[in-house]
């Protein structure tokens, strides 16, 4: 599949990974197109095999767009991602119209990136995604970066069939947040926005601002977590807590499974404010 991507295996200062940065007049589109192809734009540190993953210490780059609209298909991804000391980084999306993300298609040999955490956060497939994260590919437990924020300002914002949003930790330290300034939120058939924390680091904050109308309906029986919705959770063991999940809006209209959850097996639950 078609790739774009930054990477570091350094250590020590001036180490970081590149930034990706996008400024269009029209669209943007990454597009999978088929299961045995999948479109990734990636900002990443990982190991060149002289040393440990976990001594990279080198940040991952930002993501930066711009455009009259973006769409992530078919299992195409966008990816900011630290597997050891360096912090994953920062995905800032503003269009003027909307952003789409949608779709899943089965995980193959030929995707970016297999083997590591991202590629199993959909159980046999591949998510169209928009993520930052942490987490190494051996022993998650391990690595110590902080995932980044995800902000995304845009009149239609829709995930759909899968589509997700993801401000995830598998690391010790904590997930970033997720902030989204939109007219209209519409989350359905199993389209996600959540941020989730499986080490010992805290799940991170959502925050949505509507002007209109948020919509949350329907599920995906292929997901993990099947339904559509607002997931600021921790699936720890250990005592993490989740997250808050903040929401202005006039009008928030949730039903058939839809779902809005702030869970942790041990520590503390976060806040719904409505």
């Amino acid at each position: 599949g078609a790739e774009l991507d930054t990477s570091t295996t350094g250590i020590g200062d001036g180490a970081d990974a590149g930034n990706i940065i996008i400024r269009a007049s029209d669209i943007v589109s990454f597009d999978g197109q088929s299961n045995a192809s999948t479109s990734v734009a990636a900002t990443l540190t990982q190991t060149d095999g002289s040393t440990s993953e976990f001594e990279v210490t080198g940040d991952a780059g930002d993501i930066d767009i711009q455009a009259r609209s973006l769409s992530v298909t078919d299992g195409a991804r966008l990816l900011t991602y630290s597997t050891g000391a360096g912090n994953a980084g920062d995905i800032r999306v503003k269009t003027t119209e909307s952003v789409i993300i949608s779709g899943i298609v089965p995980a193959t040999e030929s995707v970016l990136f297999s083997g590591t955490p991202f590629e199993n956060i959909i159980t046999n497939t591949t998510s169209s995604l928009i993520l930052s994260g942490t987490g190494g590919f051996g022993s998650p437990g391990n690595s110590t970066g902080k995932g980044g924020n995800i902000n995304i300002e845009t009149g239609i914002l829709k995930l759909s069939d899968g589509g997700a949003i993801s401000a995830r930790s598998l690391s010790v330290a904590e997930a970033g947040n997720v902030n989204l300034n939109v007219k209209e939120l519409e989350l359905i058939n199993g389209g996600q926005d959540f941020t989730k924390a499986s080490n010992t680091g805290a799940a991170g904050n959502i925050t949505v601002n509507a002007i209109d109308t948020i919509s949350i309906s329907g599920f995906d029986s292929r997901l993990p977590i099947p339904e559509s919705g607002l997931f600021a959770n921790s699936s720890s063991s250990e005592t993490t807590n989740a997250g808050n999940i903040n929401i202005n809006a006039p009008s928030v209209f949730i039903n058939n499974q839809g779902k809005i959850s702030t869970e942790t097996n041990s520590g503390n639950g976060g806040n719904i404010n409505l």
